[in-house]
């Protein structure tokens, strides 16, 4: 399942070695649809995925693309806990570069 959530990056975590054959790291986003009541989300970059993070700036607009994991675990005492991750896949800039021809030149000039 791929889901698509927009917002403005509020925090780029570093990178954190689990172990030789694991890597993650944490992206946290802002995103509202009533700018009085944000809300936050924090997406994980596992593997070489955490190089996606490398561009991005706080503030930020992006569209990430993720996909939401959870797991079911049964503590000692048989209390069942489920985990919940949200794996972003690919990040996309939501700024575009502003455009220095926008004002149109004169075709004919008198010199």
């Amino acid at each position: 399942m791929n889901i698509e959530l927009k917002g403005n990056v509020y925090k780029i975590g570093e990178t954190e070695v689990k172990s030789d054959k694991f890597k993650t790291r944490k992206l946290v986003i802002t995103y509202s649809d009533n700018p009085q009541y944000p809300q936050y989300r924090e997406l994980e970059a596992i593997q070489d995925k955490g190089d996606l993070l490398d561009s991005l700036t706080v503030g930020q607009a992006v569209t990430c693309h993720i996909n939401p994991n959870g797991r079911l675990w049964t503590d000692a005492q048989g209390v069942e806990k489920c985990f919940n991750a949200d794996h972003v896949w690919k990040i996309e800039s939501n700024a575009t570069a502003p455009n220095l021809d926008t004002e149109e030149q004169p075709k004919d000039l008198p010199f």
